[in-house]
């Protein structure tokens, strides 16, 4: 750990981010976050994580139909 990197912590534990990775590293946690948030957005209409995630056709290929 050196002068300007950041330490964060939460209920899962503590990392600690270099400060030269820190723009990169808040970007790829905004994406995950959008992601995320898109995905919650299509379970509250309806969509299922069978589908969101393509489990159904992994399923239909193994000859598994639901």
């Amino acid at each position: 750990m050196r002068p300007g990197d950041l330490v964060l912590g939460d209920d899962d534990g503590v990392v600690v981010i270099a400060q030269e990775k820190a723009a990169s590293v808040l970007a790829g946690a905004q994406a995950r976050m959008e992601k995320e948030a898109e995905v919650m957005d299509r379970l509250q209409n309806g969509e299922l994580t069978l589908d969101l995630l393509g489990f159904r056709d992994i399923l239909a290929e193994r000859g598994i139909h639901l």
